[in-house]
């Protein structure tokens, strides 16, 4: 009768505490049991946690008393095992685990415990987890729960977000086609950007006799120019840009008689954060060729050429 006395107090102590309960304390008990670890992997987390190794020393020792790698079990925890369910874990939860038993001489423990993978090597994803000072009592089994926590991937958020560009648009160019050898010419023209970027007036020769002055930009002051930019310019420099509109005028003075090309290319630009510079957008302007042509004039008296923009 005492010794079943005995084993109800220590069975009622399990229940409440998860902790206490009666074993046979003789020599029959098995030593701990290392059985290298089985085909058991972690599935629940995607880790190639395989089991844990034990390591178990007497307090504020370091030489290592009990120990062995155990698999991980088929069961879950708390798997409706009443003494588990809310200690910690949730009922409904579902945790791989292992299990080590071993028989010890009464008296205060440090237990540590590490996943390893299926070669008995650390797993880093997943942290030791450890427990000082456990006290095991005569004729009584010490249960702990120790809680490797594992890191999940590395996680962040992609957010995309797709704008619409629309090339600039020429509204208009003014210029006179038809003019004598060694002639001044203006030319103006005007464009403007659908989604208001900043734009860009490109100006170039491309086909005739030699200018006898090469293009040079002139003011042409309007609303839609920058201040800094509505000063008198003297020669196009690829700094010069419009926000959302502009218009531009150029002069150059013809050469010999003959027929001339010219084109206008406006350019749609962006913020280039790498060179803290306006650069154009890729395929995304407005371009136009168009004649100048000079005729002969027995009573012009040209000087000779100037330095400018030519070409043959």
């Amino acid at each position: 009768m005492k010794r079943l006395g005995l084993l109800a107090a220590v069975i009622f102590g399990f229940v409440i505490c998860t902790g206490c309960s009666q074993v046979l304390d003789d020599e029959s008990s098995p030593e701990p049991e290392e059985t290298g670890l089985g085909l058991s992997v972690d599935f629940q987390g995607n880790t190639d946690v395989a089991g844990f190794e034990y390591a178990i020393y007497e307090c504020g020792e370091r030489s290592v008393v009990a120990g062995g790698i155990k698999d991980l079990e088929d069961l879950v925890l708390p798997g409706m095992i009443p003494g588990f369910e809310d200690m910690p874990f949730d009922a409904r939860s579902r945790h791989l685990f292992s299990d080590f038993f071993t028989v010890l001489d009464a008296g205060c423990y440090d237990v540590e415990v590490e996943p390893v993978d299926k070669y008995g090597a650390a797993v880093e994803e997943c942290s030791p987890a450890s427990e000082s000072n456990v006290e095991v009592l005569d004729g009584q089994t010490t249960e702990i729960l120790l809680i490797s926590q594992c890191t999940g991937p590395e996680k962040g958020a992609l957010d995309v977000v797709a704008a619409l560009n629309h090339p600039p648009e020429l509204s208009s160019i003014k210029f006179s086609k038809f003019n004598r050898e060694c002639e001044r010419v203006k030319i103006c023209a005007s464009a403007s950007d659908p989604d208001t970027d900043p734009i860009r007036f490109s100006w170039n020769q491309v086909a005739g006799p030699k200018l006898m002055e090469g293009i040079s930009l002139i003011s042409e002051k309007d609303d839609s120019c920058d201040a800094w930019y509505c000063d008198y310019l003297k020669e196009p420099t690829p700094d010069v840009y419009h926000q959302g509109e502009g218009r531009e005028c150029i002069e150059f003075k013809l050469g010999k008689a003959g027929d001339y090309a010219f084109s206008l290319v406006v350019e749609d630009l962006k913020w280039d954060r790498d060179t803290n510079k306006m650069v154009p957008f890729d395929d995304s302007s407005a371009s136009l060729l168009f004649p100048v042509y000079a005729a002969d004039d027995p009573n012009s008296t040209c000087s000779p050429p100037k330095k400018g923009v030519y070409m043959d």
